[in-house]
């Protein structure tokens, strides 16, 4: 009995460690400091979107974001969820714009 709960623990222990291990570390930075997971998760929840590593610059004023070192706007913060939390666009057929040829009337 001593020895299967001794077994069971070790076995809670190992499982509690390999999960722990199996989640890798993030790191983004924004604006060069890098987030902590609260706040990682808090820019997540604004944007609508999965945040992926890397390292990026946000103007607070007017919400448009890009990578650092590129001052090219890549999009705004929150743009996902004006977009219903997808993430991207909407394919054609997705916004009902697919065709065929005949639904046209072209000859």
């Amino acid at each position: 009995m001593k020895t299967s709960a001794i077994l069971l623990t070790a076995a809670l222990l190992s499982l509690a460690t390999s999960t722990a291990q199996a989640q890798p570390q993030r790191r983004v930075y924004l604006n060069g400091q890098r987030l902590n997971t609260t706040q990682l998760a808090a820019l997540q929840r604004m944007h609508c979107a999965w945040i992926p590593n890397g390292t990026y610059w946000l103007d607070a004023n007017s919400g448009a974001w890009g990578y650092a070192g590129n001052g090219r706007v890549q999009g705004y913060l929150g743009d996902p969820c004006r977009n219903g939390g997808r993430g991207r666009r909407g394919s054609l057929s997705e916004r009902g714009l697919l065709y065929t040829p005949g639904d046209l009337g072209f000859r």
